[in-house]
């Protein structure tokens, strides 16, 4: 595990040298300092997840819809939730590779390459959610 560090300030005083690298080298990731300042990071990606979880329109239909397996495909995991004729579609590829699925239609709600269509082809790492509403 790697400690969260706000600022490159507080990784040098826990070295008490100052580092001759940044956090991102040294660790693998942004300070917290770092990924505020940037709407990609995985910190804005995060607080974008709980604002939309939290709205007035999604909230209740995570609370009130229902749970339903998708397609399998390797290494993706994936899920519908479904409340009437409302549907969310949830894809998240787990590999480091990239990956093809059948294309889905719907609005792109969130994703964390900030694409704003999706054409079935999900990157490394990539997640998105999608809804008909």
């Amino acid at each position: 595990r790697v400690p969260v560090f706000f600022t490159e300030k507080q990784l040098s005083q826990t070295n008490r040298i100052k580092p001759f690298v940044s956090t991102k080298e040294a660790y693998g990731c942004d300070s917290v300092e770092e990924q505020l300042k940037d709407e990609k990071s995985v910190l804005n990606f995060v607080k974008q997840l709980i604002h939309i979880k939290k709205s007035k329109t999604i909230e209740p239909f995570l609370i009130n819809s229902k749970y339903q397996a998708y397609k399998t495909y390797e290494s993706v995991i994936n899920y519908k939730r479904v409340l009437g004729q409302k549907e969310m579609i949830v894809l998240i590829n787990m590999s480091d590779t990239t990956k093809k699925v059948d294309l889905i239609q719907g609005n792109v709600l969130v994703s964390n390459y900030h694409l704003v269509q999706f054409d079935g082809t999900l990157d490394a790492y990539y997640s998105i959610i999608l809804t008909n509403f």
